[in-house]
């Protein structure tokens, strides 16, 4: 079945003008009306408590994350990151300040070598046969020359 819908113009309505719409339609946008009509719990409601339910359970989220977290520092025995690195930095430390004492020995030592070398070769006793060992008396004099360098990735 279909019904005549009467359009109204700005003078009222005319008599010449006239919209089919099907049945289905119009009953389908009554019951739409009727719908909206007899909504009672209005969405902007529905959404506060939506927010209010969803700010308790954030709540309780972080009252887990609390409690984690004391749980965590009290396992730690309660030092916070700090207080647990300064012994190994205190180590490295010591390492680091070990290792510069080496190396001032080291050049120490290069510099007695060096002045040893020079006092030895100033007075003419590298020369002496008391000093050479028997080894060294078996070898040539000069070494033979290293073998090619080979050249790496076609470099």
């Amino acid at each position: 079945m279909v019904e005549l819908a009467e359009s109204k113009g700005p003078e009222g309505p005319s008599e010449e003008e006239y919209e089919l719409l099907p049945h289905k339609e119009v009953t389908d946008l009554k019951e739409q009306l009727e719908r909206l009509k007899t909504f009672e719990v209005a969405p902007t409601k529905k959404l506060t408590v939506n927010l209010i339910e969803l700010n308790a359970k954030i709540d309780r989220l972080l009252t887990v994350f609390e409690e984690a977290s004391k749980q965590i520092s009290v396992e730690e025995g309660g030092l916070s990151f700090e207080d647990r690195m300064k012994p190994v930095l205190e180590k490295m430390n010591r390492i680091l300040q070990q290792n510069a004492e080496i190396a001032e020995g080291i050049v120490a030592v290069a510099d007695i070598v060096k002045e040893f070398k020079s006092v030895i070769e100033s007075k003419g006793i590298l020369g002496a046969p008391m000093l050479e060992s028997p080894l060294t008396t078996s070898l040539p004099a000069t070494p033979p020359p290293p073998p090619p360098r080979r050249k790496l990735f076609g470099l």
